[in-house]
């Protein structure tokens, strides 16, 4: 009975094996069809459409056709389908997308405003203002969206609000607006709600787009967050309110940069820490500020910059010494996961774009992995800029910097640092598994689209080309890219 019982174990554990050796089996050759179909992927362009009109994108999913410049002929969707084709031709000097993801088309000609509404089927007239001086779009700027939100203008030191819904305006008398970015063509603002503007005793305050008051006029500087908040200048130090006054963070700082969810606070000690959209201290002013820029809350030349790579966030004082031509001795580089500072980096220049890297007053350059370990180090000679360092292939890098007589200049290297011969061009797009170079060649562009493994999937040539989404258009045609 025993030896039975014996038998019978060992048939079942044979048994098991078996079945273990099949499902080894069959993992293994699946996996091994899917890299085989993954290498088997063709990636091409697919002409969608073509014609005798000269073609602009005004997103990935529309594209104007016209016989003139600025002029809409025709509107073809992203299936090739002319969708609107108009009776008359309409001028346009910009298009901006709704908050309700419509199409604004304006043009402003001798001070009168011609507004058009297309709704991804049909084009209609909103409305047409005659002696509409120094008229420009309101846009919000978000952190993964842009809209245009009203027009205004200017007229006798008084502000006239236009509104996207009706062709009435608003008129605030003796104010001006100011922009949280202004641009010499519109104005960007980071709340869509309300706008900030200036009285003629130089204070600031905050109105809706009704033009009703909701922060009085008592601050020397104000500036919208993407927090339904703003940062204010009381008496010489820096704090945010909410759109009833409250305060969120007292007014005690010298400075306080907003990066969307995240803020950098520095206090009267020149140090910085990292806080919250809930206006958390994560790290403690451990952080040190140096800037050799002055603090300017509505500047777009910064001092300091903040990224987030793989979870972690990185904090970058004085990143913009190539821009500006400032000599530092250093750039701080902090690395922070959670409330700990990791690493601090001490560097001349840095990039954390496509890959992650630092270089030190040598033109010694480190590039990183996203755990933010050492890849590879390599020395640039004949060197004045480092434009840049792109991830281009399996472990190939494109450096882009200028040389001593200003010329730019491209060289590939591998994760040994080896400098390999290619010449690839200027990234147009860059997806997971291929990537797409255009370059210059006997006065036409030459658009080539490569998988990671540098071999070369399709290829485009034209006068014209530019790329949206995974559509690129091509003089008179457009593409799609497929995989198929």
């Amino acid at each position: 009975m025993e030896k039975e019982k014996i038998n019978q174990m060992f048939v079942i554990i044979v048994i098991m094996v078996l079945l273990i050796f099949v499902v080894v089996f069959i993992v293994s050759t699946l996996l091994s069809s899917k890299e085989d179909n993954v290498d088997k992927l063709q990636v091409k362009f697919n002409q969608i459409y073509s014609s005798d009109y000269e073609l602009r994108a005004i997103d990935d999913k529309y594209f104007i056709g016209s016989y003139e410049k600025n002029i809409i002929n025709v509107i073809i969707d992203n299936n090739g389908q002319e969708i609107y084709k108009g009776n008359e031709n309409i001028y346009y000097e910009n298009i901006y997308k709704t908050k309700n993801d419509e199409y604004i088309i304006y043009n402003n000609i001798d001070n009168k405003l011609n507004v058009y509404l297309f709704d991804g089927e049909k084009m209609e007239t909103l409305y047409n203002l005659d002696n509409v001086s120094y008229i420009k779009p309101v846009i919000y700027k978000g952190i993964d969206q842009e809209y245009i939100v009203c027009f205004v203008s200017v007229v006798n030191d008084d502000l006239y609000i236009y509104s996207l819904d009706n062709i009435g305006m608003k008129i605030i008398d003796d104010v001006s607006l100011m922009g949280d970015q202004i641009n010499d063509n519109f104005y960007y603002i980071y709340n869509d709600e309300y706008l900030v503007v200036k009285n003629k005793e130089e204070k600031m305050g905050v109105i809706d787009l009704f033009g009703e008051v909701v922060i009085d006029y008592k601050y020397d500087n104000i500036l919208n967050t993407y927090n339904n908040s703003f940062i204010v200048l009381d008496d010489s130090k820096y704090g945010i309110i909410d759109e009833h006054g409250e305060k969120l963070l007292k007014s005690s700082y010298k400075a306080i940069y907003d990066f969307g969810n995240y803020y950098i606070v520095v206090n009267t000690k020149n140090k910085m820490a990292l806080y919250n959209e809930e206006y958390d201290n994560l790290t403690g002013f451990k952080m040190d500020y140096d800037s050799l820029i002055p603090f300017d809350l509505r500047g777009s030349v910064r001092s300091v910059m903040l990224y987030k790579v793989n979870g972690k966030i990185v904090v970058v004082n004085n990143y913009l010494e190539d821009v500006n031509k400032t000599e530092y001795d250093k750039h701080d580089f902090y690395i922070i996961s959670g409330e700990d500072i990791q690493k601090e980096i001490e560097q001349i220049g840095f990039g954390c774009g496509n890959v992650v890297y630092t270089y030190d007053d040598d033109y010694k350059i480190k590039i990183y992995d996203n755990y933010f370990e050492t890849i590879l180090e390599y020395k640039l000679n004949n060197v004045s800029k480092v434009e840049d360092i792109l991830l281009v292939g399996n472990n190939l890098y494109q450096v882009i910097y200028y040389d001593n007589e200003n010329k730019l200049t491209k060289v590939y290297i591998d994760n040994d640092g080896q400098e390999r011969d290619y010449d690839l061009g200027t990234i147009l797009f860059d997806k997971t598994l291929y990537t797409g170079f255009i370059k210059e060649e006997d006065n036409l562009l030459n658009l080539t689209m490569y998988d990671k493994n540098l071999e070369i999937l399709d290829t485009l040539e034209g006068k014209y080309i530019d790329n949206v989404g995974d559509y690129v258009v091509v003089d008179n045609s457009i593409y799609k890219i497929v995989v198929v």
